[in-house]
């Protein structure tokens, strides 16, 4: 997040309490890993301004801006290393459907999280468990079946 010097118009500016600097433009980016620079940046702007970019209508919010910050790479085979505010099911498998594998942290909340399967597997706090699970996705009209 950059702090705002109140400089530059009318940008949408966000309110982050727990920053060292709370009033600023938040972007979200893209960065290698190899070599140590961002890549892509999105500003982000009002929910209103938002809902009109690229895949928002099919995928909601957050996984449209994951696929946004990542598109340059669909159908390359890289690897995707995100934080919980990216991670959930639906955007690994949006990821997975153009050729990216990841690797997210994904909040046992979100939907079709096998929480109650893994629970089953793994009861006690520290328990350790592996599991496989098939999903279907209809991509482009036809059912695809993703195993992650």
């Amino acid at each position: 997040m950059f702090e705002w010097l109140g400089l530059c118009g009318d940008l949408h500016l966000s309110w982050l309490p727990n920053k060292p600097h709370p009033i600023g433009w938040m972007l979200k980016t893209t960065a290698c890993a190899i070599v140590g620079v961002v890549i892509f940046m999105e500003l982000a702007q009002r929910k209103q301004d938002m809902q009109f970019k690229k895949w928002h209508d099919q995928f909601g919010a957050t996984t449209a801006c994951t696929l946004r910050c990542t598109e340059t790479w669909h159908n390359s085979g890289r690897i995707t290393i995100a934080d919980s505010w990216f991670g959930s099911v639906r955007t690994a498998l949006a990821l997975m459907s153009r050729g990216l594998f990841s690797i997210l942290a994904i909040k046992g909340g979100h939907a079709g999280y096998p929480k109650q399967e893994l629970i089953a597997l793994a009861p006690n706090r520290f328990d350790r468990a592996t599991m496989q699970k098939t999903f279907n996705l209809e991509q482009a009209g036809q059912q695809v079946q993703v195993t992650a």
